[in-house]
């Protein structure tokens, strides 16, 4: 899974509106920041793997460092800069699966009797 995404600098983005487009460019980033991620369980919050001091705006998060758990983990990145982090995280929540799941015909996740989710074998 890489994941990307785009400097900003409050600093700098006082008075022009920002547009999150994909041929949005880098604005900054503020001196000293750098980016950290966490990625969990949501059934029992485990952490499933972590990553900090990131200094670019890209990272690839293989299988491995998410172990072999298949079901629905988030995913989050922030900024931290100074010993502070920044006050709102990007939080997003999937669907973790080894193999490409199997959905009904209306998209939902099939599951088993067992509430385990169902996969096309490989």
């Amino acid at each position: 899974m890489v994941l990307e995404w785009r400097h900003r600098d409050r600093t700098q983005q006082l008075e022009e509106d920002i547009y999150d487009t994909e041929d949005d460019e880098n604005i900054g980033p503020e001196t000293g920041v750098t980016y950290a991620l966490e990625v969990i369980r949501t059934d029992t919050s485990a952490v499933l793997h972590t990553d900090t001091n990131i200094s670019g705006t890209t990272i690839t998060v293989t299988e491995g460092n998410v172990s072999d758990y298949e079901g629905e983990i988030k995913l989050s990145i922030w900024s931290e800069r100074d010993g502070f982090e920044s006050w709102q995280k990007q939080e997003r929540t999937f669907l973790k699966l080894r193999s490409e799941g199997r959905v009904t015909e209306s998209g939902d996740n099939r599951t088993t009797e067992d509430d385990e989710y169902r996969i096309v074998e490989a």
